[in-house]
């Protein structure tokens, strides 16, 4: 799942709009940045140049994961009924476009503490037809200073959180939890810095009283051993706007990302696994490694067991199993 055709020209219109190396300046600067881990550290006012190369370089990748682990939640729970969705420090929107190509929300409300980043999110949903996004609700509020939530069905954290420091994120996180109806899901980057904060986050999560839906297939804590992590990616096409702003020539990329789906409901039992690796083919059979209820296994599935192959030869690392 790509961006959609009307999401793609409308980027296109704002990088057009803007001085081209104007804008790979800005990318530039938003790497080096990001690098530094400096946004609560340094004064950084956010131009429109930045926000749009943001959008260039970054919407493409986080937008596939958003529609990867939703179309995962829907396999694995198709009996949901989700009509609202809360997204924190939204962005210009990635993730509300991504679920809405997916499921129709009668309610959106976006919060976002960046002004050029909440005006390209508008303008975004203003050029597409779904009125779902013509009648979204912005806030341009930081949440670590709103004193609560609105309550919503599905409450989306993407790459957000990590990037505070740990006592406003664990005072952010319970106020999600607490604004959360039915889901909540949290994203961050596939790093092991990225792991190790989603852990905490996790602790936090069921201590709360929420019940892990995915990736975990289990509420224990996690049993994969440093310096190995959990984490997953996704291969996606660089568009042309893409390595334009990028400044690279290579025409796709890897994004590696981790997550959490919790919900405060108890989901029913599962014997479900999930592919923590990707499988490893081998002449005569194909290694599985998987986080099962009981810990970590590598299955093994030999060309005799002829249905088992099929699986396992269209199986990718984060696929259930």
């Amino acid at each position: 799942m790509f961006l959609s055709p009307e999401l793609h020209f409308a980027i296109e219109q704002e990088i057009a709009s803007l001085n081209s190396s104007h804008l790979v300046r800005a990318y530039e600067e938003l790497s080096q940045h990001y690098r530094q881990k400096s946004f609560e550290k340094v004064s950084f006012k956010l131009s429109k140049e930045h926000c749009v190369a943001y959008a260039a370089s970054r919407m493409p990748a986080t937008y596939e994961v958003a529609v990867h682990i939703f179309t995962e939640l829907f396999k694995q729970r198709p009996e949901l009924a989700l009509e609202s969705v809360l997204d924190i420090g939204a962005g210009p929107g990635t993730c509300a476009f991504a679920l809405s190509s997916l499921h129709t929300f009668k309610k959106i409300t976006l919060l976002e503490k960046e002004f050029q980043f909440l005006e390209l999110g508008k303008r975004l949903f203003q050029s597409l037809p779904d009125l779902a996004f013509k009648n979204a609700t912005w806030h341009l509020s930081d949440a670590a200073n709103m004193p609560e939530f609105p309550k919503s069905d599905l409450t989306i954290a993407s790459y957000s959180l990590g990037e505070m420091n740990p006592a406003v994120r664990q005072n952010v996180l319970a106020k999600c939890l607490k604004a959360t109806q039915k889901i909540m899901i949290v994203i961050e980057p596939g790093t092991p810095q990225g792991y190790t904060n989603l852990m905490t986050m996790r602790t936090q999560i069921i201590n709360q009283g929420f019940f892990i839906l995915a990736p975990c297939p289990h509420q224990n804590p996690c049993p994969i051993n440093a310096p190995d992590w959990c984490h997953f990616s996704k291969r996606l096409p660089r568009e042309r706007f893409h390595r334009l702003i990028k400044n690279v020539e290579l025409n796709y990329e890897d994004e590696k990302y981790c997550y959490l789906v919790a919900s405060p409901d108890e989901p029913p039992l599962s014997t479900l696994s999930r592919i923590i690796k990707k499988p490893m083919k081998r002449p005569g059979h194909i290694y599985v490694d998987l986080c099962t209820s009981v810990g970590l296994k590598r299955e093994v599935v030999p060309r005799s067991r002829q249905e088992k192959m099929r699986q396992a030869k269209k199986a990718k690392w984060g696929d259930s199993w």
